[in-house]
């Protein structure tokens, strides 16, 4: 539990890095509960599911990411004065 006299010491990069740590620790709780829930469903059924198939999260939204050519990175890096 994060107490009010840590979070006004706390900069902006550890609170950030704070927050992904829970929001991680909170997807495996439900990645867990998926797959003791899907193996109780498959026992009882003829049709076996996958865990994703059976209840959808929205971690599995997150997959393919675009990447960007190397002329944009180039002009991100000028934007960004990074050279």
């Amino acid at each position: 539990m994060l107490m009010p006299d840590a979070l006004q010491i706390m900069t902006w990069r550890e609170f950030g890095f704070l927050s992904d740590g829970y929001y991680r620790a909170e997807q495996l709780k439900w990645l867990h509960t998926r797959v003791i829930a899907t193996m109780i469903y498959n026992q009882y059924h003829k049709k076996p599911l996958k865990p994703a198939e059976f209840m959808p999260l929205p971690i599995d939204e997150e997959g393919e990411v675009e990447l960007v050519s190397l002329e944009e990175f180039e002009n991100m890096k000028k934007a960004w004065r990074l050279s």
